[in-house]
């Protein structure tokens, strides 16, 4: 338009990035979650490292010191360096979508997720016998009924049902937006309507 003039730098830095705020939470849960893994794995390699299965609340919790080298629930055995590669790309993917998120309950599925991810692919990266081919440390499991997991496991499994709880609730919203405010029946879009007599 004329004597319109272009946005300045100034203005174009004060518009809000696209997820930036929930960004913020994202990144606050998965260090969380990262952090609290490695102290857990740290303390697990130190203590139970030699030790026979040790069994709490009547076994309803189980610990014990195990490596992981062939994924979740073991479904790709001696393909540990595939599973690293696999790993790489999910963390890329999640940061990709934490950037896109707009609302809380997706931030803190995608933060859960991504701390998971991450803790994970450290000791994929960084543990023995190498770089992309190092072991997992799982420490616990819950009774005989789940597989040996670590925080990064948990996380991640929290992570969907989460996702699954935010679905149900906003299901459950938009049903009762619907009961609240039904269409109306006004005849809208039915055809003229006839004269009064």
């Amino acid at each position: 338009m004329p004597g319109s003039q272009p946005p300045s730098k100034r203005s174009l830095r004060s518009q809000p990035v696209p997820g930036g705020g929930k960004l913020r939470v994202v990144g606050a849960i998965a260090a969380a979650i990262v952090l609290l893994d490695a102290i857990t794995k740290l303390l697990a390699t130190h203590f139970l490292a030699g030790s026979h299965r040790v069994e709490l609340l009547g076994g309803a919790v189980q610990m014990e010191l195990y490596r992981n080298f062939a994924g979740p629930n073991n479904i790709l055995p001696g393909h540990a360096t595939l599973i690293s590669i696999f790993a790489i790309v999910a963390v890329m993917a999640l940061i990709a979508v934490a950037t896109r998120i707009r609302t809380t309950t997706a931030a803190i599925v995608v933060g859960l997720m991504l701390g998971g991810a991450i803790g994970n692919l450290l000791d994929r990266l960084l543990r023995e016998p190498g770089p992309l081919r190092g072991g997992v440390i799982d420490w616990f499991k819950l009774t005989d009924h789940t597989n040996w997991m670590n925080i990064a496991d948990l996380a991640i499994n929290g992570a969907i049902v989460a996702l699954l709880v935010g679905v149900v609730v906003s299901w459950w919203r938009e049903r009762q937006e619907s009961i609240d405010h039904p269409p109306r029946e006004d005849g809208a879009g039915s055809g003229p309507s006839e004269p009064a007599t």
